[in-house]
């Protein structure tokens, strides 16, 4: 074997800005905060200091393992060790917190909402994924995989808005009367299909 062939069949793929913030927020989502997740997880487990010390593959095994993880404990929150977060929520069930920086994530509400639109548009999670895709211009970015953790609120606002759209094309209902209802009316909505 020469030599070029040597130093390509020892090089490993390092991990992407986009999969780094990807890894960064499943592991904060279930861990809390980015120091808690190197030491509870990213140490024992893969024998890392930082994320950015991690292969592309790992980084997509700890995105694919965690985000299962992440979307159970959403659903089922006696499932994960730390309990969601309570959060004051509007009408139309968007969080009524005050921004602080860094805390832009979705909030459990428009995740819960964003579910609750899929539940009643029929769609699989693959169909949600592509819809966001298409809504969102930094998705489309092939460094980036889509996940509906990884948008900011204002995107998960887009995202809402034009599901919401889709949704009141299908039941027949007005726009501005799907919109007002709270995530509660709107399961119940699904529910009495």
């Amino acid at each position: 074997m020469n030599q070029v062939a040597k130093k390509y069949k020892n090089r490993v793929q390092r991990i992407t800005p986009g999969k780094i913030k990807a890894v960064h927020t499943v592991g904060t989502g279930i861990y809390g905060d980015k120091e808690t997740f190197v030491e509870d997880y990213l140490k024992p487990k893969f024998n890392k200091e930082h994320v950015s010390d991690l292969t592309d593959n790992e980084a997509i095994l700890i995105i694919n393992m965690l985000g299962k993880k992440l979307d159970q404990m959403k659903r089922d929150p006696d499932a994960g060790s730390e309990k969601p977060k309570v959060v004051k929520t509007s009408g139309s069930g968007l969080k009524l917190t005050k921004k602080k920086k860094g805390a832009e994530h979705i909030s459990p509400a428009q995740e819960q909402r964003i579910e609750i639109l899929r539940d009643i548009l029929h769609w699989e999670p693959h169909r949600v994924t592509g819809f966001i895709v298409r809504q969102i211009p930094r998705m489309q970015s092939p460094n980036v995989i889509p996940h509906l953790t990884m948008l900011s609120m204002d995107e998960a606002k887009t995202v809402i808005i034009g599901m919401t759209k889709v949704a009141s094309g299908i039941t027949h209902i007005p726009y501005n009367d799907l919109n007002s209802m709270d995530n509660k009316k709107l399961r119940g909505l699904y529910d009495r299909q």
